[in-house]
């Protein structure tokens, strides 16, 4: 059914589009400055043009976005993973301390290392 459109529906729903548009952009650009990024990606002006064509169905499509997003920002933080993956990448192990280096080999040991009397006292000349 095609739904008939007169001056007097036309207007008002013009102008509850503008407003609704406005208040996505503005809340596209608040999200943005506290998260770092849009909802779904789509800059504020795009959910502008959500608003004023979609009206209250565009209103519910950017609440739909701002929850999805701000889940993910907020179960990945510091990072924003690719889009796709289920599960968030393994954490990489800390470098574990080496507690245990093997004893030198014979090529290695230097002479006098291993024995237990100090070496002789070098001797002075008469004065």
């Amino acid at each position: 059914m095609i739904a008939a459109l007169s001056s007097s529906t036309f207007i008002p729903g013009l102008i509850l589009g503008i407003l609704i548009g406005i208040a996505l952009m503005r809340a596209a650009t608040s999200f943005q400055q506290r998260w770092g990024r849009t909802p779904w990606g789509m800059p504020p002006w795009g959910w502008l043009l959500v608003g004023l064509i979609l009206g209250v169905i565009g209103a519910g499509l950017y609440l739909i976005a701002h929850a999805t997003t701000k889940s993910r920002l907020t179960r990945y933080p510091g990072s924003q993973p690719p889009y796709g993956t289920a599960y968030p990448p393994p954490p990489v192990p800390p470098p574990s301390p080496q507690t245990w280096a093997p004893p030198p080999g014979p090529e290695t040991v230097q002479p006098g290392a291993g024995d237990t009397n100090p070496p002789p006292a070098p001797e002075q000349a008469p004065q």
